[in-house]
């Protein structure tokens, strides 16, 4: 698996329909953080049409990696609303097989929520497990999967009504760049579902 990668999946959490981590875009519960002083800029665009010919929400994540353990991030929508978040990862297995990791989000609002997620390594497969809570709670569970080093996919279910799932396809540039491209189906039938596309950088500061 490729540097780019395994940044992507080591450290997002955050889909645009459903919370987890202020990190990136789509919401497999990822329960790692970044190493010590590595960034992540993740620039987002979401339609509900996969060529974003109608109006988009466009929004901008960020992802600080903190002592090998933690991770602050934050995301900004540029009309105004700017939220933080804080995750952890207190453990992982020697063989880098298991993790387990929890956080806050939401933390410069009234409506802070939290989330505990798990995963577990097979081979180029990494499966996640994990649970948010809010006004409601949810339970969360997904994978991810290296192609090659250049590509990887992910899935993930958010259980619950106000949940989702969500498919996603990542491309790994040489330059360290991402490209990712992701749909995501709410479990309301009177919702429309969403296409996202991301670009992310990841470097060390």
């Amino acid at each position: 698996m490729s540097k780019g990668l395994i940044l992507i999946f080591g450290a997002t959490a955050l889909a645009a329909t459903s919370q987890g981590q202020v990190s990136a875009l789509i919401n497999y519960p990822v329960a790692d953080v970044l190493g010590h002083r590595e960034f992540q800029l993740n620039q987002n665009f979401t339609s509900s049409n996969s060529k974003l010919t109608s109006q988009y929400l466009q929004s901008q994540n960020y992802v600080l990696g903190l002592f090998d353990v933690a991770e602050f991030s934050g995301i900004t929508d540029f009309l105004g609303s700017h939220n933080f978040g804080l995750k952890f990862t207190p453990y992982r297995s020697k063989d880098e097989k298991f993790a387990f990791g929890f956080g806050w989000q939401g933390l410069s609002s009234d409506a802070v929520s939290t989330f505990e997620y798990a995963r577990y390594t097979i081979g180029n497969y990494n499966l996640h497990l994990g649970y948010q809570h809010d006004d409601e709670n949810r339970g969360v569970f997904g994978f991810d999967h290296a192609f090659s080093d250049q590509w990887g996919c992910s899935a993930e279910y958010v259980g619950n009504s106000t949940g989702s799932a969500a498919y996603s396809l990542f491309y790994t540039m040489k330059s360290g760049l991402v490209l990712q491209g992701i749909y995501t189906k709410p479990h309301d039938l009177a919702t429309e579902a969403n296409y996202t596309f991301v670009l992310t950088y990841t470097f060390r500061i």
